[in-house]
């Protein structure tokens, strides 16, 4: 298994459109219905930092979830 993590600040009025980006995540990996990856994500209490996690069962999982 192989971890991604990824944080990020976005500034300050861009945080709704973040979140519908986020939102599109979740709708391809529900499309995708990829037993082999787990996705995570989380907001900070700041209310602008992210925090994304990747969890992928194989190189070729997460070769499919970048594609």
């Amino acid at each position: 298994m192989h971890g991604v993590q990824v944080t990020y600040t976005v500034k300050d009025g861009r945080v709704e459109e973040n979140e519908a980006l986020v939102r599109a995540v979740y709708d391809k990996l529900r499309e995708m219905a990829e037993p082999g990856i787990m996705y995570g994500t989380f907001k900070k209490d700041d209310g602008r930092t992210f925090v994304h996690l990747a969890f992928f069962e194989s190189p070729e999982h997460q070769q499919r979830f970048g594609s």
